[in-house]
């Protein structure tokens, strides 16, 4: 069941289409970037009964990331999907930092004011990403869809947890 055109909001907890009216988001996740953009795998998609699809981003990889949710999002579009676009890392999931997870200070950063000093896995390497330059990267994401209806940023809040000091940590 595919989603209405245009733009959402939200009304309570409820998304809503731009008549007011509740819509059902039914997503698949692509995280690593290795899905085909091609139309048929769109298609495949939709038949398999998703309307939209979440792509995930990382601070270290933002300039190939918004390369391939530009090519997702043109092709999704054909096939009438939206994109939901998610800050997931701040370093590059590898092997020394269990191949992704969220950043242990429950921030969505993990070098600065509020952070550990960790790199966002729990090492002690040292954090990479402070809080001005994930709010920068944010920035370029939503300058690249400024006016799309088919891709959205989801605001930073759904993923982390932090460690109950809401008042420094959200």
């Amino acid at each position: 069941m595919l989603l209405p055109s245009g733009y959402f909001s939200t009304s309570g907890n409820q998304v809503v289409d731009a008549n007011g009216d509740p819509v059902r988001i039914a997503s698949v996740g692509l995280h690593d970037h290795s899905t085909s953009t091609d139309i048929a795998t769109m298609e495949s998609i939709v038949a398999a009964r998703f309307n939209t699809i979440r792509v995930s981003w990382d601070d270290a990889t933002l300039p190939s990331d918004l390369t391939y949710i530009q090519q997702l999002s043109s092709v999704a579009a054909q096939a009438g999907l939206k994109i939901i676009i998610d800050h997931h890392f701040d370093a590059t999931p590898s092997s020394a930092n269990g191949f992704g997870a969220q950043q242990a200070n429950g921030l969505w950063y993990d070098s600065g004011p509020g952070s550990n000093g960790s790199d966002g896995f729990g090492n002690t390497l040292g954090g990479t990403v402070t809080q001005a330059i994930f709010l920068n990267d944010w920035t370029k994401v939503a300058a690249t869809y400024p006016s799309s209806s088919t891709a959205t940023a989801d605001p930073p809040a759904p993923d982390r947890k932090g460690p109950g000091r809401c008042a420094t940590t959200w």
